[in-house]
Formats: structure tokens, C-alpha cells, sequence
């Protein structure tokens, strides 16, 4: 599995277990996608340790800020290995 991928997957799960907090490799794809999580209130915080990034989850009345992650297919029709991949993001 991809970095981003796993470190999507790894959030999505925390909030679904109700955790505080989760870790996922590093990558700079990766710190730029929590720079963005972090913007649009996803999550609280994040934190690159070495070589993981240590994501804080957010929630409001304990209700996790993100509910699901979906890959949407390329809106072109076509899947090529250069073809940028299309994330949704589901609030509460």
C-alpha cells in the first residue's frame, strides 16, 4: 500500500476507534495532505517525528470530524499511472 494510502486508512481507523492520536510513515505527500486536513478542520494537529507523522484527531461532542474517506475515479474516464487520484472527505 502507498504512504498516503496508509496514512488515510490509519486515520479513518483512529476515528472509528475512537483514538486520540495515530502515527503513519512520513512523506512529504503525507505532511502536505494533514497541512490540508488540518486547514478544512479534520483534524487537530500533526506532528512529523522522525520518520513518522503523529497525528492529533479532532472531535465535537464526541463525534469524530471525519467520518469516511473515498477514492473518487479520474474524471477523465481513463486510469493511467500518471493520473491524479480524487479524495472526498465525509464530515459528521
Amino acid at each position: 500500500m502507498d504512504k498516503v494510502g496508509d496514512l488515510l486508512i490509519r486515520i479513518k481507523n483512529g476515528y472509528l476507534a475512537s483514538r486520540k492520536e495515530v502515527a503513519a510513515d512520513y512523506s512529504k505527500l503525507g505532511l502536505a495532505i494533514c497541512e490540508l486536513l488540518k486547514k478544512e478542520q479534520f483534524i487537530d494537529g500533526y506532528q512529523a517525528e522522525g520518520r513518522q507523522i503523529k497525528v492529533t484527531l479532532k472531535y465535537s461532542n464526541r463525534q469524530p470530524a471525519l467520518t469516511d474517506v473515498k477514492e473518487c475515479p479520474n474524471p477523465e474516464g481513463g486510469c493511467t499511472a500518471a493520473a491524479a487520484t480524487c479524495l472526498m472527505f465525509m464530515r459528521a
